[in-house]
């Protein structure tokens, strides 16, 4: 019978050191819907200036926590994360989104409850995601599973609505072997590849809603690209074409959603670099192995190697 944790720990427990915890700011007292609100980021400072004017960007960063803002995220990528939301703050779904994450926010300052998020490369949490304004729902983790799971669990919010996602297919998705969540994330795919090789999830027909299930919860866009991609049935899409095992340099193609599971999982077991693709045509590197996770109907698009969306934890 194949070992699935030799080399990770037997039990479900996230590693806490790797989060950060605080309360949401006070800054803003007022929801959006009492303010003015802009897609246009000023140059000064509206709250200092006590005005009724705002842009979308910045009420975000004023009600986010302010360790998160001053010890885990840097200048450009505060900037970048307001700029991201005040462009698609020009589409009324978003602008909607953004309403209900403040009002979310709210409630827990209220409450006086304490917020969870990543404390290393926080901002890939956010930036991994086709919109950065569904990336909000990402940023937070469900600290009450800590105990449970062996990865962060994305904290829910209520909605349907209020979700992460979809993660992009703009650009490799990759982990590396000196990623701080390397354990966690080996931890939560051998426990998952434990399950499927039970006799009620032992075809990809049966274990299809398992693994989407335990994957997408997940708060790491590696393992929720994971739960994304998964199909009964997979393919090729790669546009150089694919190998059916794992090289480096090459791009591998899964048959489907158990053997793709147990192929990243057997890839972190021995230390592999591992970057998920879609059909993308890039530049692929020797040092590097690769997962097609392309689907029929996705669009390609050229993309520089070095760009990937998550590759360490520095």
């Amino acid at each position: 019978m194949p070992v699935y944790l030799d080399i990770y720990r037997p039990e479900q427990v996230t590693s806490t050191w790797l989060y950060n915890c605080g309360h949401v700011a006070a800054k803003i007292k007022t929801l959006p819907q009492e303010l003015s609100m802009t897609s246009t980021s000023t140059q000064s400072d509206a709250l200092a200036r006590h005005e009724q004017e705002i842009d979308w960007g910045a009420y975000v960063l004023n009600i986010l926590p302010p360790q998160l803002l001053e010890k885990n995220l840097g200048e450009e990528q505060i900037a970048s994360l307001r700029s991201s939301i005040n462009l698609e703050s020009r589409q009324e779904k978003s602008r909607y989104l953004l309403s209900r994450f403040a009002g979310w926010m709210f409630d827990r300052r209220e409450a006086k409850q304490a917020l969870c998020w990543p404390r290393f490369a926080t901002f890939d949490f956010v930036d991994c995601f086709g919109s950065m304004v569904r990336g909000l729902f990402n940023l937070f983790v469900d600290s009450s599973l800590f105990k449970k799971r062996a990865s962060a669990v994305t904290i829910g919010f209520g909605d349907a609505e209020m979700v992460p996602g979809p993660i992009t297919t703009q650009r490799p998705l990759c982990l590396f072997n000196d990623s701080v969540y390397h354990v966690d994330i080996s931890t939560a795919l051998a426990d998952l590849e434990r399950k499927l090789n039970g006799y009620k999830y032992a075809t990809p027909e049966t274990g299809i809603d398992l693994i989407k299930q335990t994957l997408l919860a997940y708060q790491h866009p590696f393992l929720k690209a994971l739960g994304e991609a998964a199909q009964v049935n997979m393919h090729c899409t790669y546009q150089a074409g694919c190998v059916d095992f794992l090289l480096y340099g090459r791009v591998y193609a899964p048959r489907n959603c158990i053997e793709l599971v147990g192929t990243v999982r057997n890839a972190l077991t021995n230390r592999l670099p591992v970057c998920l693709v879609h059909n993308q045509s890039i530049p692929l590197r020797d040092s590097i192995t690769y997962i097609n996770l392309g689907t029929e109907g996705s669009q390609s698009c050229s993309v520089d190697a070095s760009s990937t969306c998550i590759d360490s934890s520095s």
